[in-house]
């Protein structure tokens, strides 16, 4: 039953996963500190080692483009930011200040590094979505009882205790949004004027050549130039006292029960001008790609069920790729039954999460490709690239609104990675952006056909015998076996450590 609801309770996200002001966690200004001296040691450790390292190994590089979804109230045009992106170069050149102010003067490497890492997070871009708001009401106020226990109890820093136009600011975040609060959910909460007003600031990584990357093997403990640009942004810049007094939020549930804010990350398959930077063989390129996107179909819903938290398993932004077809309509909520569920009749007519419709394509134009002697009533596309990745099929069959998106390839030669909700825990993103980069790698390799691509589309194999092992497949994937291929044998893809750092506290 694909489309059962979750279970009924608080989702299990720890409180400064989803929300962060000045002074609200204890510690916090040490944890940047230390976070911000971790980041300089590596950079100037690595710098040095390749001065007096000769071993030669052979480094991989994968190009990916992070886009992190935020709530946060009105850019600060009383100090003259009138937008996000004015408000995010003035804490960066703030974070820039306080992390010079913690090197030596003599340091002139450790200087030439910081002022480098911070030349970096420049080129990071600010947009708004504007389907992305704050949090359905219920679930605001839920937040608000949690952090305000967390202040009675004490966890947090006493000046923000003592700070009623700052508590004040912290309630407008959290209960602020276009949805209204009811009257009733607001009889335990002093009064005040709640905004109706509320922007979404999404953080997006540098555009090719700039982007960011990961290399392969990756390092034991996953950090890398990526995961220090991800740790700045959100630990150095964005939840740091001394770069900002603006708090951001992660919204958990929206008010139709999807995810609130989520995590989307582009890994290049075809742009050259983004690592690997290199043109692939027609076939090559068709072939590997095909490999890792079957691949994520087998395991997406074990990814979703072990990664994700319980209201996202069916989310209509990121739905869940089955190989039957599509289960239940756009416009449902996630606790819900499936009363819209679509019978397997009516699948080949369905133009939206249409898995089956994509894939009888792909077997129909691979045996079109492989045949010969046959009369052609139309000039064939340039490549079989272009017909398996055929933009208008791709719309008309399973569209853009998929745990992985296929549309992306036209516009940037990219795949996005849409299963994920968003989170302030940078370990956590660094650790997402592992996996998904990491799992291109790995299913993209000519070793994994033989699992991932020929018993579905291979030499004779029909397409209901390709479509029966594709089902069978997905039904038998387990979290064992994508551990296996992630991190082990020969060749792992991304650091174990990372893996880990994803399993779902659910409840």
């Amino acid at each position: 039953l694909h489309v059962a609801p979750p279970p009924v309770g608080r989702l299990g996200f720890r409180l400064p996963d989803v929300i962060w002001t000045p002074g609200l966690f204890q510690g916090d200004q040490a944890h940047s500190d230390e976070i911000a001296d971790a980041i300089l040691f590596r950079r100037t450790s690595d710098e040095n080692n390749k001065d007096t390292d000769d071993s030669v190994v052979e480094v991989r590089r994968r190009g990916f483009g992070l886009e992190l979804e935020t709530v946060q109230l009105p850019p600060d045009t009383e100090n003259e930011c009138f937008t996000h992106q004015q408000q995010f170069v003035r804490s960066v050149e703030r974070a820039r200040k306080w992390h010079l102010d913690r090197v030596a003067d003599d340091k002139k490497d450790g200087i030439k590094q910081v002022n480098k890492l911070y030349d970096e997070l420049l080129l990071w871009d600010v947009s708004h979505d504007l389907y992305v708001e704050n949090a359905a009401p219920p679930t605001r106020l839920d937040l608000y009882q949690q952090i305000m226990e967390h202040i009675r109890d004490s966890r947090c820093d006493l000046t923000l205790v003592n700070d009623a136009e700052a508590i004040r600011t912290l309630n407008d975040l959290v209960l602020g949004g276009r949805v209204e609060m009811p009257a009733e959910l607001l009889e335990n909460v002093p009064k005040q004027n709640i905004p109706k007003s509320q922007a979404s600031p999404e953080y997006k990584s540098p555009l090719p050549p700039n982007e960011l990357y990961h290399t392969f093997p990756p390092p034991q403990d996953g950090h890398d130039d990526a995961s220090d640009s991800i740790r700045l942004v959100l630990d150095g810049v964005l939840k740091n006292a001394a770069a900002t007094n603006r708090g951001v939020a992660v919204p958990t549930v929206s008010d139709i029960g999807q995810s609130g804010t989520s995590i989307h990350v582009h890994v290049n398959i075809t742009n050259p001008t983004a690592w690997p930077r290199e043109a692939v063989a027609d076939i090559d390129v068709t072939s590997s790609l095909l490999s890792v996107i079957f691949g994520w179909v087998c395991f997406d819903r074990v990814i979703g069920c072990h990664f994700n938290m319980p209201n996202v398993w069916r989310d209509r932004s990121f739905a869940p790729m089955y190989v039957t077809g599509p289960e239940f309509s756009w416009n449902e909520v996630s606790w819900r039954h499936g009363s819209s569920t679509i019978k397997p009749e009516q699948v080949k007519h369905v133009k939206l999460n249409n898995l089956q419709a994509w894939f009888e394509h792909v077997h129909s134009s691979l045996n079109l490709k492989s045949t010969s002697g046959e009369e052609k009533k139309e000039p064939e596309p340039n490549s079989l690239y272009e017909v398996v990745f055929d933009n208008e099929v791709l719309i008309n069959t399973i569209s853009r609104w998929n745990s992985l998106n296929l549309l992306s390839l036209k516009q940037y030669g990219t795949i996005e990675f849409r299963r994920m909700h968003a989170t302030l825990d940078s370990d956590f993103v660094s650790a997402w952006t592992w996996f998904c980069v990491g799992f291109v790698e790995k299913f993209s390799q000519p070793c994994m056909f033989h699992r991932y691509l020929y018993p579905f589309v291979g030499g004779e194999t029909s397409m209901e015998a390709g479509l029966g092992h594709f089902v069978d497949a997905q039904n038998n994937a387990t979290i064992e076996d994508l551990s296996n291929i992630m991190c082990n044998g020969d060749d792992p893809c991304m650091p174990p450590s990372a893996f880990d750092k994803l399993f779902c506290n659910r409840f």
